[in-house]
């Protein structure tokens, strides 16, 4: 799908001015002590964005890592590829209803209701088309279920009415881990699976959390107010949760290792965060409006991006941000009963001073061409950056290629020249203004298309298109 570039959004709608006269003092001291963060407008994205499924039906709650999502699609779970663009149902069993998936590592977890009224959760491991329960019992009644790494966590009712939290590995023991009067609810485990957040409600609602200290997991509060905190997730570093402070309903969030309370300070009503490499994706509703959009912020950079501008209700999202810093967004979007799922690969800006990249020049073409050469050989890619920025202008790892599907519609064209195949160089030609990576590839590539990809240190990133004879 082609890209299209999101204008810059106000801050806000209807206090834009308001909120980027604050902006230069980034921090300000606010009621309770917490922190509050007056984002800057972080400007243009670049978004190439998909409906994940918008037929007949009630879709929703949909959950991203990495290259797939899962979501709910009325009575059934489903999973989409974002590489593939394939859409394909969960297998399930004939009159029970699966529901409310999370997913991490290529596995998704959801709760079955079954006929017999026993509800487990179960785990489908998209790799081997297995689908198992993850804590059988005799008596199951197992909800919200949660995924990071190979970490389970679920609300139990049967261990109390209210509701209790229990955790397992895959594939090893399960331990209940509350044992309270208290409801428990809207768990969420980092992605390395050594830490859940969760919700624990009594009078109000508060964010706990289970950490696993090498032999048992070990809870604590983060948050005692008298005021509703909801909706935790964290990616290891942060937690962020919605909270209401002194009336208003903000997205905040806290170290993992404990600080103070930091809150984004937005007019209208912020809710359900989701983080990922601390990049926050939330829901907000401006003041009078009754449907919500979606933005990011980006905690490093306190920069505050708007994905979308809909009519209709914008929700349930969830972020997930790949190794080359691009940015998984996934959301529902409509009304109960008639909601849509959509998703997009998103592109930030690079944070401050930026490199200028002028494309590729030849012998190789951009994106969508398909660049054809003999595999084994060495391509020089050249491109100019404004200026002489060094040789130290890509990011840590980079360049890099991986397999890409074949695009039987996209145009080919032939490499012109190629290079002794020694090994990959990078220089600079001041003369002409251009720097030249020489490429080496692989005879084992012969049949195969591949991506380059370079990531700059400046955050931004170039993808050239190959095919190999």
């Amino acid at each position: 799908m082609r890209p299209f570039v999101q204008r810059p959004a106000p801050v806000r709608r209807a206090a834009a001015a308001a909120a980027v006269t604050l902006a230069s003092a980034a921090i300000l001291l606010a009621p309770g002590m917490a922190i509050a963060a007056a984002p800057v407008d972080g400007g243009a994205i670049t978004i190439y964005p998909v409906a994940i499924s918008t037929g007949p039906g009630d879709q929703y709650d949909p959950h991203v890592s990495g290259d797939i999502a899962s979501y709910t699609s009325s009575d059934k779970v489903r999973s989409y590829d974002f590489f593939s663009g394939d859409d394909t149902a969960v297998p399930s069993l004939l009159g029970a209803t699966d529901l409310l998936s999370d997913v991490s590592g290529g596995r998704i977890v959801f709760s079955r209701v079954e006929t017999s009224g026993q509800i487990p959760v179960m785990v489908y491991d998209i790799g081997t088309g297995s689908t198992t329960k993850v804590d059988p019992r005799p008596t199951e009644q197992q909800f919200a279920a949660a995924i990071g790494s190979s970490t389970v966590a679920f609300i139990d009712l049967t261990a109390s009415a209210a509701g209790e939290l229990v955790l397992t590995r895959i594939g090893g023991s399960s331990v209940q881990v509350t044992t309270d009067t208290r409801t428990e609810q809207g768990p969420q485990v980092a992605p390395n699976g050594d830490l859940v957040v969760y919700e624990s409600c009594g009078t109000n609602c508060d964010i706990r959390q289970a950490a696993w200290n090498g032999s048992s997991w070990i809870v604590t509060g983060l948050t005692a107010t008298a005021e509703e905190d909801h909706n935790p997730d964290s990616d290891g570093s942060l937690i962020v949760y919605d909270a209401i402070r002194s009336g208003e309903k903000d997205i905040a969030w806290q170290p993992v290792g404990g600080g103070a309370e930091q809150r984004l300070e937005l007019p209208g009503e912020q809710r359900n965060p989701s983080i990922s490499a601390g990049v926050i994706a939330f829901e907000s509703t401006a003041v009078g409006d009754t449907t919500a959009d979606m933005y990011l912020y980006q905690v490093a950079t306190n920069r505050l991006f708007r994905v979308t501008s809909t009519p209709s209700d914008d929700s349930l999202n969830d972020i997930s941000v790949l190794p080359d810093g691009r940015i998984r967004l996934v959301w529902s979007s409509g009304g109960v009963g008639d909601r849509d799922v959509y998703g997009a690969t998103i592109e930030l800006p690079a944070a401050g001073p930026t490199y200028h990249f002028g494309g590729f020049q030849q012998p190789v073409d951009a994106r969508p061409t398909l660049n054809q050469m003999k595999a084994g050989g060495a391509v020089p890619v050249k491109f100019s950056l404004g200026g002489n920025q060094g040789l130290s202008i890509f990011a840590a790892g980079y360049p890099k290629s991986q397999v890409i599907a074949c695009d039987a519609t996209a145009d080919v064209d032939g490499i012109e020249t190629t290079v002794a195949a020694g090994a990959s160089a990078l220089s600079y030609d001041s003369s002409a203004d251009t720097y030249s990576y020489v490429w080496k590839t692989d005879k084992a590539w012969a049949g195969t298309c591949r991506q380059l990809v370079l990531a700059f240190a400046d955050g931004s990133v170039q993808r050239a298109r190959f095919k190999f004879k």
